[in-house]
This record gives structure tokens, sequence and C-alpha cells, in this order.
């Protein structure tokens, strides 16, 4: 095991670090400070997992956890406390295993109580943000580390570069329920916007996609589609992810890489701004409502899907929250959930921040004085999937979008194409990360659509901007 030892209030401290993927699911991690006989002082949860939930009711829920870990509790009862946030992803079982690897103990107890032994735990301000972190990998199937410093998630040109493989169990398009689709979608297409946004700096990229989306949750703005440009390059990690984990912030910054948090779950993206493709679909609550979250996601990525398959892409879905080919990972999406505002709050002026140590939310101006704003944007001329006059569903009777009702926030990433060189530079590895894939390699798993289309890249974007009926190079919005 690697690890270092740190004083914190004159006491030697030593940081450990354990993680568990759970097998077609997320990666959870654990890291640990340990006092000089081995017991646990503090701790906290990161990885590429998701939350439903609000931001002070997901932050509530990992505290929880964390104190279940250090008071020897069970972990399944922290989140049985927590019925207004949900894990996705990952669960009980998957953060116990975790905490025990990185205390080096078995992972087969039933919780953390049988982990931690039920020790006299540190007081309770213990449980604090880690920054300048080292880490020491837990055992992991007899494997350490990947000669990287750390250990962490790591992405590609997309959300998640190591999510499932493409195998028997992805689902096509036509398996999603098809007339619900149509009738969501159809619903939707009476409001839906579309715009080709011009080329913003990362930052303002991260506040502009959160302030839009509590504007359609507010009824503010109309249902709208947004391409992406960006202007530098970056990595976009996720809303629960540790920062020096995922990334080699030293090899990032002499690269031009910056780091930014995005609102959303989910893994790391390896930006450049001539090989990705990126698109936020915002949209009323009602669009997604009565489905889980895996059929959401398919719902939300349907009309892209098939457009893909219209240029001769094998494109399906595969795991939650991913795009393949039989030849690996196109892309990959995330999403959240915003509720309607409270009444007297403005939509456009409330920012949260993601979990990082405790958590807060805030009232924040900056999210809304860095962003400039759009283009002119243009209505959709149509949806897809189309729905014929005959169509019905439940959807339609919520069609008015301007009510407030809440919103979902749904972008994707996809790999238009790949430097992987200097990706493997910026981003760190996890062998836990890879330990139920059938291809070890996150790189052989990525296949860009660059190779498998001949398009060119203005090409390729302004073919999905046509799905809508609307030309973005026609149309003035680059």
């Amino acid at each position: 095991m690697v690890g270092a030892t740190f004083e914190f209030g004159g006491k030697p401290t030593r940081m450990r670090r354990g993680e568990c993927k759970t097998p077609g699911g997320k990666l959870v991690a654990v890291g640990v400070d340990v006092d000089e006989a081995g017991r646990a002082t503090a701790c906290r949860i990161d990885g590429d997992f998701f939350i439903e939930g609000t931001n002070d009711a997901c932050d509530a829920l990992l505290r929880d956890i964390e104190r279940a870990l250090l008071f020897g509790d069970p972990v399944d009862g922290a989140i049985a406390r927590h019925g207004e946030a949900r894990l996705v992803g990952t669960d009980a079982q998957a953060i116990a295993t975790a905490f025990a690897r990185a205390m080096n103990r078995s992972e087969h107890s039933d919780g953390a109580a049988g982990i931690m032994g039920r020790q006299e735990p540190v007081a309770d301000e213990g449980i604090a943000d880690e920054t300048n972190r080292e880490v020491m990998l837990g055992e992991s199937d007899g494997e350490g580390t990947d000669g990287a410093y750390g250990v962490g998630v790591h992405g590609m040109n997309g959300h998640d570069a190591n999510a499932g493989d493409v195998n028997a169990d992805d689902v096509n398009a036509d398996d999603v329920n098809a007339d619900d689709a149509r009738a969501r979608w159809e619903a939707l297409a009476r409001e839906l916007v579309v715009t080709h946004d011009r080329p913003r700096p990362p930052a303002e990229q991260m506040a502009l996609d959160e302030q839009w989306a509590r504007e359609v949750a507010a009824g503010t703005r109309p249902a709208t589609l947004r391409f992406w440009e960006w202007a530098a390059p970056c990595v976009v990690i996720g809303r629960f992810q540790s920062e020096p984990d995922e990334v080699n912030l030293d090899v990032a910054r002499d690269l031009g890489f910056s780091v930014v948090r995005r609102c959303t779950g989910g893994g790391a993206m390896f930006i450049e701004p001539g090989n990705t493709i990126t698109y936020s679909l915002y949209a009323p609550l009602w669009f997604v409502e009565g489905i889980d979250i895996e059929e959401s996601y398919r719902l939300c990525d349907r009309w892209l899907v098939e457009a893909l398959r219209k240029l001769g892409v094998d494109a399906r879905f595969s795991g939650l929250n991913d795009i393949a080919s039989q030849s690996g990972k196109i892309g990959g999406a995330a999403q959240r959930r915003f509720p309607r505002p409270r009444t007297g709050v403005d939509a456009s002026k409330r920012a949260e921040v993601p979990h990082e140590g405790a958590g807060a939310t805030i009232d924040d101006p900056r999210s809304v004085a860095s962003v400039a704003p759009v283009e002119p944007a243009v209505p959709a001329a149509s949806a897809a999937p189309a729905a014929s006059a005959g169509d019905s569903g439940a959807a339609g009777e919520h069609a008015d979008i301007n009510g407030g009702m809440g919103a979902v926030l749904h972008h994707v990433t996809l790999s238009y194409d790949i430097d992987a060189q200097k990706m493997g530079r910026v981003l760190n590895t996890s062998r836990e990360k890879m330990r139920d894939k059938a291809v070890k390699s996150a790189v052989k798993r990525v296949d860009p659509l660059k190779r498998q289309t001949g398009f060119t890249r203005d090409e390729l974007v302004n073919h999905l901007i046509g799905e809508f009926g609307v030309s973005g190079l026609e149309t003035g919005l680059m």
C-alpha cells in the first residue's frame, strides 16, 4: 500500500483511499484519515455516481453516510433516513466495501458496523473536505496502483469514459416505449427552441448550463436544446468527484487545461474544442414524469441514436448513461432534475455549490454576471422522433411549459476525435473502475465519430441540428 503521513493538530494522520465499482454501475470511493493507531478520524465519499435530489438533500445524505462509517453504524440505515435524495449507480454495500478497502479490512461484512467494529469515533467535525491529499489505494483483487499518482475515475471526450461495455444487454432505440416517447417529444416540440451557441470558456459553460435549467424550472425560459462550442480545453469533473484524484493537476495546468465542476454526477470529461460535440436539453419536468432514471436517459437521447443511425452508425444505448456502437463508446450523458423554485426566489440568480466537503446552498450573483446573452435562437420546426396527429399520451396535457413546474437538465458529450496520449497524461487511471470491463483500456473502448462517419465536425453538428428542422449554418446561429 502507498500512503503519506501528515500532522494535523499536532497529531500524525495517515490518509488512505478505497474504491468499489458496482458491476454495470458506478464507482464510489472513500478517503479516510487514520491516526497512529489505525483508527479512522475523518472520511469523505466521492465518485462518479449520481444522486437525485437538491444540493441540500444530497449533502445531508452524504454527510450522514460519512458519519455512519465513522460511528460504525449500518450505511443502509443512513440511506433510508433520506427519502428526498436517492443514490443512483452505487449502494450501501459498495460504499461499505470502499471503506473496508481504505481501512484494509474484510470486504464481506454487512454494513459499516461490521467493518468498523464499533470503534469510538472522534468528534463530528472530523468529517471535512480533504485537500492536497496523497492517497492510499485499498487492496482490490490483489491489484495496486496503475503507475499513476493517486487513484481515480477517468474520462474521455465524454462523461465517464470507462462506463459499461457494449454487450448483449445494450438497448436499441426501438426497444424503448416508442409510442410514449413520440407523445412526449411531440408535446415538447411545440415550444422547443434549438440554438447553436457561441464559444464560451469552461467556467461560463458550467454557470450557463445550471442557470438555463433553473429558468426552465421557473417557467421563465422555454424548453431549449443548446449545442455548445468550447472556447478552451478543460477537464470537467462530476458533481461528486474528487478533483485531485481525477486529474493530474500539474500536467493539466502545463498543457493549458482548466478543471471545472459541473452540477451533475457522472465521470470526468476530457475536452478539446475541436474533438468534442456537446449539447444540453433543458426540458420541463413533465417530460420525464412517470418513468425511471434509466428510461429518462433513453428518452432524452432517443433522437440522437436515430440521427446517428441515419449516418450508418450502429448507435445504441449502453449501461445507464452511455451511447455506444459495436466498436466502443461514442459518448455519455448526465442528468439532473430541478424542482420548481420557492415563491420569491429568483431562479436566474440562485446558484448551488456542488458537494465539496460539507456543501451549501448560496445566493451567488457570479453565476449570472459571468454569463452573456445567447444570440437569438430558433424554434424547432419539428422534433425527432415525430408523432402522428392521432398520437396521445400523458405528456400532451402538460404542453404549456411556462407553468414553472420544474425542469430536467440532460447534457451529452460525444467523442468526435481523441488525442489519447494527451488524455492519458491529464487524467488519472483506476484499475478498480476497469475491473469489470471486457476491454481493459479506456482509450481502446472509445470509437470516435470522425472515424465512423467521415464527416467534418461542423458537418456532423449541422446534421444533428437538422434533425429538428434547423440548419446551424444557414440560420446564423454559428
